[in-house]
C-alpha cells in the first residue's frame, strides 16, 4: 500500500484524524519493501552479489550487523537513487567498523558486496543481515 500525499487547501478543517497522521508520519512499512534477508547471519560473507529487482524503488537500504563485545550491533547504510551519484551503471556504498570497511553496489537488478577488508579479507565482520528499498 503507496502512501497517498494529502494536498491541504486554504481553509481545510483540521481534524483530530488528520492531526493524528501528521503525528504518526508517513508509515515505512506501508512504503518500505523487506527484499532479501540473509538466513545465517553469524556465518563469514565473502564477497558476492545478490539478484534484486530495484529498477522501481528509489531508496535502497543495507542493514549490516557487527559483533561487538558479544552483542550484534546494527549498522545501516542507504542509497537514494534522486541524490546519489551514479558510476558505472552502480550507486556505489561503504560502511565501516573501527579499521574494518565493506563497500556495496546497487544495480537496478542486482545488489553487489565486496570482501570486508583490512589489508586482507576479514569477512566475519560487518556481515549483511537484509535489504530494504523504498518507492
Amino acid at each position: 500500500m503507496a502512501y497517498t500525499k494529502h494536498v491541504w487547501k486554504s481553509g481545510e478543517v483540521i481534524t483530530a484524524e488528520k492531526l493524528n497522521c501528521i503525528e504518526r508520519g508517513v508509515d515505512c512499512l506501508a512504503n518500505c519493501s523487506n527484499l532479501w534477508t540473509n538466513q545465517n547471519p553469524e556465518a563469514e560473507f565473502a564477497a558476492q552479489e545478490i539478484a534484486l529487482d530495484l529498477a522501481d524503488f528509489c531508496v535502497v537500504e543495507v542493514c549490516f550487523i557487527q559483533e561487538v563485545g558479544g552483542k550484534y550491533v546494527n549498522i545501516s547504510a542507504e542509497i537514494d537513487k534522486r541524490r546519489a551519484y551514479q558510476h558505472g551503471g552502480a550507486w556505489h556504498g561503504l560502511v565501516k567498523y573501527g579499521n574494518y570497511e565493506r563497500t556495496f553496489s546497487v544495480y537496478d537488478d542486482k545488489i553487489g558486496f565486496s570482501d570486508c577488508k583490512h589489508g586482507i579479507n576479514y569477512n566475519e565482520k560487518l556481515i549483511p543481515y537484509s535489504i530494504h528499498a523504498l518507492e
